[in-house]
């Protein structure tokens, strides 16, 4: 296979695993890009599931 394919086909998965999360946990914003507010409420999610990891 191509490397610019599997790197796009990558990426591509990527923005849909955020944007997943973001439709589940922050609705008002769901674009599949990693922002200060999604990975604050990923941290927060972590922190509370997984304490001290």
């Amino acid at each position: 296979m191509d490397t610019v394919f599997l790197v796009w086909r990558r990426n591509d998965g990527y923005k849909a695993l955020v944007r997943a999360f973001q439709l589940h946990f922050r609705q008002k914003n769901y674009d599949g890009i990693m922002d200060a507010e999604t990975a604050a409420i990923l941290y927060a999610l972590l922190e509370k599931y997984f304490p001290g990891k």
